[in-house]
């Protein structure tokens, strides 16, 4: 699938050049990944691991998009879509272009109906506080209303506003690495009850 993001993809050697670090990396201290740390740990913990990198082998295969961070933090994947490839600038209904990526998502997440979604919509800090966070919340909710229009129920959602930026706002390139929506994938009590009876 094609889609074209405009200026909404980030070169990674601007990325390194400007802030000396991998642009995966920027993303290890979001929201969604303090979800996903949140480990079951020992073998059943190990067996949802294993889950949760098929779901991530599958997703980057569907979702190989320029611009879409997709990482595998032990028990639950991380996927991060630049919040300009989601929504128009300072609006928030979701783009057009981005319903058939939904759509693409919906389709992996069939293989793996045993999981949860939290969601986190963020934005830079052009406006004011309140600004941002009333823009953020806006957007998490017709986006929450997009997924289950898609047929994706088990979804949580929020909006944080430029409450946690991943990096300086001081810079374009910044700012638009800190507009964001972040998704977290991890187990529900079923398939951590289906887990613990596999290894004991």
């Amino acid at each position: 699938m094609m889609l074209l993001l405009g200026s909404c993809a980030v070169p990674k050697e601007i990325t390194n050049e400007i802030f000396d670090r991998d642009i995966d990396d920027l993303f290890k201290n979001t929201v969604v990944e303090y979800i996903i740390d949140a480990k079951v740990g020992g073998e059943t913990g190990a067996a949802v691991k294993k889950e949760m990198v098929l779901l991530r082998d599958n997703l980057q295969q569907v979702l190989d998009i320029d611009g879409i961070q997709i990482r595998q933090p032990d028990e639950g994947v991380l996927v991060v879509f630049p919040s300009d490839m989601v929504f128009k600038s300072g609006k928030s209904d979701v783009r057009e272009q981005f319903l058939p990526v939904i759509t693409d998502l919906r389709e992996c997440l069939r293989d793996f109906p045993q999981t949860q979604l939290y969601l986190y919509v963020h934005t830079d800090n052009n406006g004011s506080d309140y600004k941002s966070l009333t823009l953020s919340e806006k957007r998490a909710k017709k986006i929450r209303k997009a997924f289950r229009k898609a047929g994706i129920k088990h979804i949580f959602t929020q909006g944080k506003g430029s409450m946690v930026p991943v990096i300086t706002n001081e810079t374009e390139e910044g700012r638009r690495l800190n507009r964001r929506v972040e998704i977290a994938i991890v187990a529900n009590r079923k398939m951590l009850a289906q887990a613990r009876k596999r290894v004991n």
